[in-house]
């Protein structure tokens, strides 16, 4: 099966989900894709006649994952964690790092000063789930 073909199957699986949640929500539908730091381009727009369906991409490397664990660097020595640092530490992996070897041992060294047991779980529970091996 070619890139187009896969393509256009995963936008008709997603098309199909959005439909049974708008039916389901009575509301608008908003797609957000997130895609690993080995992706770099993908479609955003399936066209099949009668119905364009869009979705937004996001390219995790085109975001500073250095930058995203200064943050949380400083938020957990200032006792300020935030929900949101959650997703920082666990998707700083799959951005664009100067050093992805001393970012991981970062993030390997930050989990466990995580002020919440709830919140160090959600976090190692996210780092599991989008982790991608360069």
């Amino acid at each position: 099966m070619d890139n187009l073909a896969t393509d256009r199957s995963n936008f008709t699986g997603s098309l199909e989900y959005d439909v049974r949640l708008a039916r389901h929500h009575r509301a608008k539908i908003r797609t957000v894709v997130l895609y690993h730091a080995a992706v770099t381009q993908a479609p955003d727009e399936l066209d099949i006649g009668t119905a364009q369906y869009r979705v937004e991409n996001v390219f995790l490397s085109d975001q500073n994952g250095d930058a995203a664990l200064d943050e949380v660097t400083r938020h957990v020595q200032s006792d300020k964690w935030r929900p949101e640092d959650r997703l920082r530490l666990a998707l700083a992996v799959n951005m664009d790092l100067r050093n992805h070897e001393q970012a991981f041992e970062r993030i390997l060294a930050l989990v466990p000063k995580v002020p919440d047991e709830v919140e160090r779980d959600l976090v190692v529970a996210a780092l599991l789930t989008c982790q991608y091996g360069r």
